[in-house]
């Protein structure tokens, strides 16, 4: 403690002493007497008692020592005052000492009540979070996070600026014709992650402020975009309101989003409404208007429709482009008539339309499945010779073609030539060559590309096992068709009609009736539907291990759900119920083959004779 506080502490208790009776003092004797207390307090500071003890109780802390020190520091000043003091002054001053540390007590216990009636607060990392479970606490602390953005936020509004589509705008101002411009180019982000609803409501937004900035391509851009999401009905929703209220807007390239987009669904009837419809608004179909209805009619095999709009376009001076000759090229190519193809080909290269690479494939794939491989390389060479590089999909065509006539040594040629090329063959390419070899029942050389496509990066798909289930079904090697039908289902890969038929078949073959009916559990399970191959399957295995009765419930369920029976199934029938000498059932089910218009065979007529002549 230092001086001042030593002799401010000894002159209080001097005044504590001469407190009532100073009253009464005359001035001069007044003066006296702080004369003499000046003595002592000068006198005290020589004293290294005195300041020892008084440093040491007010270092304490506890008021409850206070009283005591008090009497010790009182003690050590008398003791040093006998020399220039009287009694009296010690005596007083001990009264008055007591006086204050009984006022002190009443003091420290008004404290101490106080404290006792705070409230008391946790400290700010309080134990008791560790009492929560693992996802209470990442709730809390996510909870915690998200209302300090939320707030964060709220301020950065309130006290900065608000913000409208990620535009700032600062209080109290206005947008103006740069904001909407920002805004324009928002259409084509909102596009190109194929939101056609945001962009539209910024358009909406746009055009009712500034609808110079607001161009006819962009209101045919969200129209595609809807189409192209498969939400047509705000599609059409989106293009009544432009022509109804915007018909500025309205051209020819909006009415062939809408007549394309209903011919990628099939739906014709609805194409040509539209068709009609743009006529009415005098607005002239153009050459891909034409195109559009034309391929939709083809892939509906509506071809007198297609060639109608071919003449119309060319009646309206409209010339055919390429599109439009590949589209009816390739639709009489597939249908099987290639003589209608060439003529088309014939006129497109006389109408200065040249061929590309669509052409030719089409050409080739035709002629490849009729089996004329000399008219497909014909025109493979041909196209070579033009610079016209074939693509997978013209090898493809020549594989797949030559697999199904049985050459399979010419399919790998043309399959080695591909990948010489720098193609990568695709699934079906390796799937046509899995199958042609399973024909063939060398199952060791379809396994071999099964395991190059799975190397080289290529996924199997669900035809591809199907492939490989029906070669070892076939062969009834019933182990590895299980094998591949579970790793298919580990795959993710849903097994459809084909599969269980093929399970079916092996299961039937080796006479497990049991494997049979769970398999055909589970084909109903997943609500597949079976087809006339699958019933016949069935019937065969019943009717193997003489369960006509089974054999006949099934054939009955075959025609319930139109599926007419062919002459293998009836055959079956007949053939059975000739080895048991039952006559009537026989007859019973070679009417039902007249019935059904069902030509039958000269194995049913053998059977049916070797069924009355044993009779």
């Amino acid at each position: 403690m230092n001086v001042l506080k030593r002799k401010g502490l000894i002159s209080f208790l001097l005044r504590q002493q001469n407190a009532g009776s100073g009253r009464h003092l005359t001035k001069s004797t007044r003066r006296s007497k702080h004369n003499k207390n000046a003595k002592q307090i000068s006198q005290i500071d020589h004293e290294e008692t005195v300041t020892t003890t008084t440093a040491h109780v007010f270092s304490k802390k506890d008021s409850g020592s206070h009283k005591d020190d008090s009497k010790f520091i009182i003690s050590k000043v008398v003791s040093s005052d006998e020399k220039h003091s009287t009694d009296y002054n010690s005596k007083n001053t001990l009264t008055t000492i007591e006086n204050s540390n009984k006022q002190l007590d009443i003091y420290n216990q008004q404290q101490l009540l106080e404290r006792q009636n705070e409230p008391k607060q946790q400290p700010q990392h309080f134990n008791s979070e560790f009492s929560l479970t693992w996802d209470e606490r990442v709730k809390a602390v996510a909870t915690t996070q998200q209302q300090q953005h939320e707030r964060k936020n709220n301020d950065q509004i309130q006290n900065h600026s608000k913000y409208r589509d990620g535009i700032p705008f600062n209080r109290g101002d206005h947008p103006n014709r740069q904001t909407f411009k920002q805004q324009a180019k928002a259409i084509g982000k909102c596009l190109a992650h194929k939101n056609p609803t945001a962009a539209l409501e910024i358009f909406h937004r746009i055009e009712s402020k500034q609808p110079r900035d607001i161009s006819k391509k962009q209101s045919s851009q969200i129209l595609n975009s809807f189409f192209q999401v498969s939400q047509e009905k705000q599609g059409t929703k989106f293009f009544e309101w432009m022509r109804r209220c915007r018909p500025l807007y309205g051209d020819v390239y909006k009415w062939n989003i809408l007549i394309n987009g209903s011919a990628k669904k099939g739906d014709m009837e609805q194409s040509f409404k539209y068709f009609q419809r743009m006529k009415a608004d005098d607005i002239d179909p153009d050459v891909v208007t034409y195109n559009c209805l034309i391929h939709g009619s083809i892939k509906r095999e509506n071809f007198d429709d297609s060639l109608k709009k071919f003449k119309e376009m060319k009646d309206r001076g409209i010339s055919p482009s390429v599109v439009t000759y590949n589209s009816l090229i390739d639709g009489f190519s597939k249908k099987g008539d290639l003589e209608e193809s060439l003529k088309y080909f014939k006129e497109m290269k006389l109408q200065g339309c040249h061929p590309n690479v669509i052409t030719y494939t089409s050409l080739i794939d035709g002629y490849s499945k009729r089996g004329d491989f000399d008219k497909s390389l014909k025109y493979l060479n041909e196209m070579k010779q033009k610079g016209i590089s074939a693509n997978r999909v013209t090898y493809s065509s020549l594989i797949d073609g030559y697999r199904k006539r049985g050459k399979l040594i010419e399919s790998v040629i043309i399959f080695n030539e591909m990948k010489q090329m720098g193609m990568r063959p695709r699934v079906m390419t390796y799937t046509s060559l899995i199958d042609g070899y399973r024909q063939k029942g060398d199952l060791a050389t379809s396994l071999k590309y099964f395991e190059e496509m799975k190397q080289n990066g290529v996924s199997p798909n669900v035809m591809t096992y199907n492939t490989l289930i029906k070669g070892f079904s076939t062969q009834r090697d019933v182990v590895q068709s299980l094998r591949y039908f579970k790793t298919m289902i580990q795959k993710r890969i849903l097994p459809n009609t084909l599969t269980y038929t093929s399970l079916i078949d092996g299961s039937g073959k080796k006479g497990d009736l049991e494997e049979v009916q769970k398999y055909l559990k589970e084909l109903q399970q997943r609500e597949i539907i079976p087809d006339n191959i699958t019933y016949n399957a069935l019937v065969y295995c019943f009717l193997k291990e003489d369960d006509f009765i089974q054999a006949q419930d099934y054939y009955e369920k075959m025609k319930e759900a139109g599926i007419v029976p062919d002459t293998e199934v009836c055959s079956a029938f007949i053939a059975g119920y000739n080895k048991k000498e039952d006559i009537p059932n026989m007859m019973k089910y070679f009417h039902d083959m007249e019935n059904l218009g069902i030509q039958p065979t000269t194995e049913i007529y053998n059977s049916l004779i070797d069924g009355w002549g044993t009779n």
